[in-house]
C-alpha cells in the first residue's frame, strides 16, 4: 500500500500527460493496424479478379498453341501485288475498317485498330488457310473490350 501512496502525487500531475500518451500508443496502433486489416479484407476479391485474369490467359495460351499446331497451308500462287490486295480483303472483313496492310521486306505488316476477339481468332485461321501465309510476329494488347496492334506475314517457304 505504501507505493500507491508514493505515487499518488505523482499521479495527479501528470495524469493528463498519461491520457495523452495513452491515446497517442492507440492512435498509432491503429495507424498501422487498418491498412493491414483493409488489405487482408480486399484480399478474396482481388484474388478473384486475378483468377479470372489468368483463366483469360489459359484460354488464349490454348487457342495460340492450337492455331501453332496447325499445319502450313500451301502458299497461295500469287504474284505478291495481288496476295498483298488478298490480304487486305481478309483482313478487313475480319478485323474491320482499321486494318491496314504494307509491304515489310519479304512479308507484310498488317496494322488494326478495333478487332473483335473471335474476329482476330478467324482472321488468323482464315489467312493460315486460306493465303498460306505464316504469322511471323505479332503484338497486340487489348484496349476496351477489343484488339489492336500488328502482325507480320510471310509466304509460305520464305526466309525466316
Amino acid at each position: 500500500m505504501r507505493w500507491r501512496e508514493r505515487l499518488r502525487p505523482w499521479a495527479d500531475r501528470h495524469r493528463l500527460t498519461a491520457l495523452l500518451a495513452a491515446v497517442g500508443v492507440a492512435a498509432a496502433a491503429l495507424a498501422i493496424v487498418y491498412p493491414a486489416w483493409q488489405q487482408i479484407a480486399q484480399s478474396p476479391a482481388r484474388q478473384a479478379r486475378w483468377l479470372e485474369a489468368i483463366a483469360v490467359l489459359e484460354r488464349d495460351a490454348r487457342a495460340l498453341a492450337q492455331l501453332r499446331s496447325l499445319p502450313d497451308a500451301p502458299a497461295a500462287q500469287l504474284d505478291p501485288a495481288a496476295l498483298s490486295a488478298e490480304l487486305q480483303v481478309h483482313s478487313r472483313r475480319w478485323l474491320g475498317a482499321s486494318a491496314r496492310v504494307a509491304s515489310v521486306g519479304d512479308g507484310w505488316e498488317v496494322t488494326f485498330d478495333a478487332a473483335t476477339p473471335g474476329g482476330l481468332a478467324d482472321w488468323l485461321i482464315d489467312v493460315r488457310q486460306t493465303l498460306g501465309l505464316r504469322l511471323v510476329r505479332a503484338q497486340w494488347e487489348r484496349h476496351a473490350g477489343h484488339w489492336r496492334g500488328t502482325a507480320v506475314w510471310q509466304a509460305t517457304g520464305a526466309a525466316r
